[in-house]
């Protein structure tokens, strides 16, 4: 008897669980918010939209500056899920 064929995924092929809404993200790169001002890497925000199928997110920033930004998923370094 032959033994089952194994499939065998590489990590890249894996589905990417994207981030949702009340989820904490922290920025990889700079953002641009909705104001103009720029959001620096390394600010933690709140996702407050899901824009598409979450081709980009509407994040809320508190500090280092009160603002809303746009941020696609290239931007988002690191993120962990609401509650």
């Amino acid at each position: 008897m032959l033994a089952p064929a194994i499939n065998r995924v590489a990590v890249q092929d894996r589905p990417f669980v994207s981030p949702a809404e009340l989820d904490v993200v922290t920025l990889k790169t700079a953002a641009l918010s909705d104001d103009g001002d720029t959001v620096p890497a390394g600010a933690t925000g709140t996702i407050v939209a899901v824009y598409g199928d979450a081709a980009a997110f509407g994040v809320e920033f508190e500090t280092p500056l009160h603002a809303l930004a746009t941020v696609y998923p290239h931007q988002i370094g690191s993120y962990r899920r609401a509650g």
